[in-house]
């Protein structure tokens, strides 16, 4: 990453980066989460929004599918809860 002028900025560890966050959120009254909370996050809103497992897996960068299916219960969670909103 670079600023407006073009300097290299710092590179930030994951692990401060989050603590920055996670200060942040607490000041305002909101939960402790990580990095790792938002990929989390993100990764089920895809799923339960309809989004096939093999682009999840490709956004998040798995090698396996597998750990990609970590997600999968999402998907037919909210499958069920959609369908129970059809007026048939």
């Amino acid at each position: 990453m670079f600023d407006k002028n073009g300097k290299e900025l710092p590179r930030w560890s994951e692990w401060w980066v989050g603590r920055r966050i996670s200060n942040v959120l607490t000041s305002i009254g909101l939960p402790w989460a990580t990095c790792h909370t938002f990929r989390h996050t993100f990764a089920s809103h895809l799923v339960m929004a309809g989004v096939p497992l093999f682009t999840v897996q490709r956004l998040l960068g798995h090698a396996q599918i597998d750990t990609t299916m970590i997600y999968s219960h999402l998907a037919e969670d909210h499958s069920a809860e959609m369908m129970a909103k059809l007026p048939y």
